[in-house]
């Protein structure tokens, strides 16, 4: 489903497409993969749109998922500095509508019925000055989980069962 003129593109390749949003009608058939790149957090009902990415799989099909990570060290470090400027790309892009950390994305697609299958954080490695931070952060008594901080976006495969 690709409501965008990325549709058009890809029909003049000879791919068939269907224009229309997520949930919006019915469905020819069901599939075996859905992919939701850099989507959910431009949505303004996340789980509804992933419970429709559920109904549109066959039993076992795969869900595909790019999401980025609130909970990301350049965003926490801006926190930190009082500041939470929106930017035209990246985690604050000025389109994003929803933000998602691992924990509230993992909770998200229980939610909506699917099984995790593999998970993968990609971003860049904290920076020396972020590490002290968050030494001194554990010294005061606080949880911090390093490894999410250090992902700017997850990379999620789901499967309806």
């Amino acid at each position: 489903l690709e409501p965008s003129e990325a549709a058009l593109a890809a029909a003049a390749r000879g791919l068939t497409v269907l224009r229309q949003q997520l949930g919006e009608g019915e469905l020819p058939r069901r599939y075996g993969a859905v992919s939701m790149l850099d989507v959910l957090e431009h949505l303004e009902d996340p789980l509804a749109g992933l419970r429709a990415a559920y109904q549109a799989l066959e039993d076992g099909g795969c869900l595909l998922l790019s999401v980025p990570n609130i909970g990301h060290w350049r965003i926490v470090s801006d926190l930190l500095a009082g500041r939470f400027d929106y930017s035209p790309v990246g985690i604050l892009c000025i389109t994003h509508l929803r933000f998602f950390t691992a924990s509230s994305l993992r909770t998200l697609l229980d939610e909506a019925g699917f099984r995790v299958e593999s998970w993968r954080n990609a971003g860049l490695p904290l920076q020396p000055a972020m590490r002290q931070v968050l030494s001194a952060a554990r010294a005061a008594g606080l949880a911090v989980d390093e490894e999410s901080l250090g992902a700017e976006v997850f990379h999620v495969l789901a499967r309806r069962d």
